[in-house]
């Protein structure tokens, strides 16, 4: 069966947002894979932050880079504080909620900042939620010009390792077993030019998860065959999906 990842429709995509969470994860240097974070694509807007670590993340905070374990206990007062220990949260992760701008055009039922950062308004989402589909969300202040607009709220996608070990291999990535982080060895084969059949492990998507980003590649978001069915049957607009790869 096929994978299904979300993404923009054309209309949808003309459609100009600006914005991010209000706080950063912090930047972080492996001293074992020797690399640096990569650019952040995870967000997460039901999260808050603790008081005390407030301005070490706000998001204007100019970055220098920490080492893995002082990253881990900033991470993990976080969840802590969230009772969310169960949470993949990688460096330069958005963390609060969302502030973003309408720029140009009209919204849909899915707006996106990005490919990988998704809007949905509250009438979706109370639909959605009529056919068992449940979402998670965060904050969102969303403003145009001088007025607030209130009728979208912000996606959180979390993660999950889906991809099986041959696409793995095949897309030259790596884990390091430090940091936790998946990274290219190459950079010249990429989720979009990589020819063979990409395949994701279904033991890995719970079944009551109906968004999931790949930890392996953030800027990919994975929908559950109900979320897909859900969306077609309800005629939701500004969202379209992608086949991406096969279950094993």
């Amino acid at each position: 069966m096929q994978v299904k990842a979300i993404t923009f429709t054309k209309d949808a995509k003309k459609v100009e947002l600006d914005g991010c969470c209000r706080f950063w994860m912090p930047l972080v240097f492996c001293e074992r894979c020797k690399r640096r974070s990569g650019e952040p694509a995870a967000n997460f807007p039901a999260l808050s932050v603790p008081q005390h670590l407030e301005k070490c993340l706000e998001a204007n905070e100019k970055r220098k880079p920490i080492t893995v374990d002082e990253y881990r206990i900033i991470r993990d007062q976080v969840l802590s504080a969230n009772g969310r220990n169960d949470l993949i949260l990688p460096p330069l992760s958005g963390v609060g909620v969302f502030e973003a701008k309408l720029l140009v055009g009209r919204l849909y039922d899915f707006a996106w900042i990005n490919s990988w950062t998704p809007l949905i308004s509250k009438e979706a989402l109370r639909r959605l939620a009529d056919k068992n589909i449940n979402l998670k969300i965060g904050g969102l202040q969303l403003t145009c010009g001088a007025g607030n607009i209130g009728t979208h709220v912000a996606l959180q996608c979390e993660l999950a390792a889906l991809l099986a070990e041959e696409t793995i291999e095949g897309l030259a990535l790596e884990k390091c077993d430090l940091c936790q982080e998946y990274h290219r060895k190459s950079m010249r084969v990429n989720m979009m030019n990589y020819e063979a059949t990409k395949y994701f492990k279904r033991a890995n998507f719970k079944g009551d998860v109906h968004l999931v980003r790949l930890h392996e590649w953030s800027t990919f978001i994975i929908a559950s065959e109900q979320f897909v069915e859900a969306v077609q049957d309800l005629g939701l607009t500004g969202i379209q999906f992608d086949d991406v790869g096969e279950w094993v």
